[in-house]
């Protein structure tokens, strides 16, 4: 489940709970899924948790075409770019992550469930 880096099991654990918790997959564990799986298990996690956010959101894909015509990264471009940047320099807890984009906060939170990035 890791991405760049850390504590697989720590890692591992904070995307399991969320996956579990938005109902988006009934296995108590990822292993065993391959990078895709495990981004179709953030995504799940990420429309759970936006759900309702988008509603009146002017710039919502809805209005704009897929993903990429507003910019937003989708949860697979997300994961390899924190495996691209894992990749140059391994991150640790000890490491943070700003995003100075002016989307809504999905890469952050991918971040967090899948790396030691605070």
């Amino acid at each position: 489940v890791p991405c760049c880096g850390g504590s697989a099991a720590a890692q591992g654990t904070l995307l399991e709970a969320a996956v579990q918790a938005a109902g988006c997959r009934t296995a108590a564990s990822l292993d065993g899924l391959d990078d895709d799986e495990v981004a179709e298990q953030v995504e799940c996690v990420l429309e759970k948790l936006y759900s309702g956010v988008d509603d009146g959101w002017p710039a919502s894909e809805a209005h704009l075409g897929h993903s990429g015509t507003y910019g937003e990264l989708l949860p697979r471009g997300t994961r390899q770019l924190l495996a691209f940047l894992g990749r140059l320099l391994p991150v640790s807890e000890e490491d943070l992550l700003v995003d100075l984009g002016s989307g809504r906060g999905r890469v952050l939170m991918q971040a967090l469930l899948t790396s030691p990035l605070r």
